[in-house]
């Protein structure tokens, strides 16, 4: 259920400007029902949707969409090429960061 760190991303970028659910899912084209049931992690959101978000809030696609639980292709087209060295290199990467900060 990952995408309920999208959800809650959703929710926070949303009160910071001061929208209410039933102003924002109009202009996002869903009900507010549906809108709500995101936010709250019941519902996945769709890669189309988590578009019209990070258009709308102005927000960088890749970082929502990992939020979501998706992976965008073609970081999914280098994890089906490298199955074994990927994961290892990003933990090396993370542990570089981490000395850094």
């Amino acid at each position: 259920m990952r995408h309920k760190l999208f959800g809650s991303k959703l929710r926070e970028m949303r009160q910071s400007m001061g929208i209410s659910i039933k102003d924002l899912a109009p202009k996002l084209n869903i009900t507010y029902t549906h809108l709500s049931n995101i936010e709250l992690g019941y519902k996945k959101p769709s890669v189309d949707f988590i578009n019209q978000v990070a258009e709308y809030f102005n927000e960088d696609k890749e970082e929502l969409t990992i939020l979501a639980g998706h992976i965008p292709n073609d970081i999914s087209e280098i994890l089906a090429k490298h199955p074994k060295d990927a994961p290892e290199y990003l933990r090396l990467k993370f542990k570089e960061q981490e000395g850094k900060e």
